[in-house]
């Protein structure tokens, strides 16, 4: 297991202390959310890290939704690659400075290859 896998970090959230088992990365590109029984909605990714996602949702998701994320990352700096991940919601709540909701959602079981774009 490497380092990374096994560091856990302690930041503090809005709610008080939050874990977290994987450094985040700012990413900041667009992305679509697929839920059961819903259009796919399109929201802005902000951060990743290898168990999950965290974006700017139009709408309020509720925590244990099952979904499906869609996102291009970087294969090389000019070739991009979309990838889909099944997920789970892990929260919503709502961002009054973006006018949006912050969903976390968190990957269930991503395969090697896209760990490493990921990683990237």
């Amino acid at each position: 297991m490497d380092q990374q896998q096994t560091n856990v970090d302690i930041a503090q959230s809005e709610g008080g202390i939050e874990r977290r088992q994987y450094e985040r990365r700012s990413i900041r590109t667009p992305a679509v959310l697929a839920l059961p029984g819903r259009k796919p909605v399109e929201v802005l990714a902000l951060d990743i890290s290898l168990g999950g996602l965290g974006t700017l949702c139009p709408i309020n998701v509720k925590p244990g939704t099952p979904c499906r994320v869609y996102i291009n990352l970087p294969v090389t700096r000019h070739e991009r690659e979309l990838i889909s991940i099944e997920g789970v919601v892990m929260r919503s709540s709502f961002a009054s400075k973006e006018d949006s909701f912050r969903v976390g959602v968190k990957f269930a079981e991503p395969t090697d290859r896209q760990l490493v774009l990921i990683q990237r």
